[in-house]
C-alpha cells in the first residue's frame, strides 16, 4: 500500500509501532499533528532513558538490581468530552507529563483541522474552530442541539 493510499492513523502507526501496538487513533485529523509530537516525544525520551535505565517489556520481570522503565505503549487514543484521551501502559513521570500535556492543548485545537479552537457544547462536546462550528450548526437539525 502506497504512503498516499494508506491513512494518517496507519503512518503515525507504522512510524511508531511500539507505541501504538495496542491501538488505533479514533480522532479527528486535526489532531494528528499534535499525537505525533507526543509520540515523538515519548520516543526521544524512551532512547534517552535506555541508556540509564534498563527498558522492561510487557510481561518481563524487572532486574533485581538497577532501574528500570516500563516500555510505554498506548492501548486506547480518543476523544472524551471534548479533547483528547489517551490510556497507556508503562513508562515513567516525564511520559505521564507529555501525555498531559497534549491532552491539555487539544482543549484549545481544532478537532478537524489542527487551527485553534474551543469546546463547543453541541448534542456533544467538541472543540471546533469557528469554521467548522459553522459548518456543523448549519448542518444539525437545531433542535438536536
Amino acid at each position: 500500500m502506497k504512503d498516499e493510499e494508506k491513512t494518517w492513523q496507519e503512518n503515525l502507526i507504522e512510524k511508531y509501532p511500539n507505541l501504538l501496538r495496542g491501538t488505533y487513533p479514533s480522532v479527528g485529523q486535526g489532531w494528528e499533528q499534535l499525537i505525533d509530537e507526543m509520540l515523538n516525544q515519548i520516543k526521544h525520551h524512551m532512547r534517552w532513558q535506555s541508556k540509564n535505565k534498563t527498558v522492561v517489556k510487557d510481561g518481563e520481570e524487572p532486574p533485581a538490581k538497577g532501574e528500570w522503565i516500563d516500555d510505554p505503549y498506548f492501548v486506547q487514543v480518543k476523544e472524551k468530552f471534548g479533547c483528547l484521551r489517551t490510556y497507556h501502559y508503562g513508562g515513567d513521570a516525564t511520559i505521564r507529563g507529555i501525555v498531559s500535556m497534549a491532552e491539555g492543548i487539544s482543549f484549545y485545537t481544532c478537532e478537524v483541522c489542527g487551527n485553534k479552537g474551543e469546546s463547543r457544547k453541541l448534542s456533544w462536546q467538541k472543540v471546533l474552530c469557528d469554521k467548522h462550528y459553522e459548518e456543523i450548526i448549519n448542518c444539525v437539525n437545531p433542535e438536536d442541539i
